[in-house]
């Protein structure tokens, strides 16, 4: 009888342990749950910053932007300065390079639409070729009909 009393003290003991290990695997596994569900935590957790301004985005483009042509990753508001807004950039933005983006895949974030952009873009210089090309013809037309206006004996033939 003496034996059965002390058999128990240990059983209690591996009872609490295997509670506290069950107990421990599942914050574990729960924790696991709230990333894959996207809960504001992990996703602030996979949030990187942004190399010039140092805040915390889900979306990095990577792009050189000085005359050290080192990989920078910038946010949408800094890869703007950087840039222009343009993806390609352009003449006033020398060294700037795209390099692609970063995205926290834990959040719900969309990819920017540069296709807007470069519509915009390319009808403006359609209007300002257009524009030019307008002025061109109408200095030809007035030349020419002034041309007609003269009679055939003073233009020479």
């Amino acid at each position: 009888q003496e034996a059965e009393p002390q058999s128990e003290g240990p059983l209690l003991s591996k009872q609490e342990l295997r509670k506290a290990r069950k107990q421990a695997q599942r914050a574990r596994k729960a924790l696991k749950r709230a990333q894959r569900a996207g809960s504001p935590e992990a996703v602030a957790a996979k949030q990187k910053p942004c190399d010039i301004c140092s805040k915390r985005v889900d979306l990095l483009v990577r792009c050189t932007v000085d005359p050290s042509r080192a990989w920078k990753m910038l946010c949408g508001r800094c890869w703007k300065d950087a840039s222009g807004g343009v993806p390609d950039g352009d003449a006033d933005h020398p060294y700037y390079r795209y390099g692609g983006l970063w995205k926290n895949r834990a959040a719900k974030i969309s990819t920017p639409n540069f296709g807007q952009a470069l519509i915009a873009a390319a009808q403006k210089k359609e209007e300002a070729t257009a524009s030019e090309g307008e002025a061109s013809e109408a200095s030809e037309s007035e030349s020419e009909s002034e041309a007609e206006a003269l009679p055939a004996a003073a233009r020479g033939g």
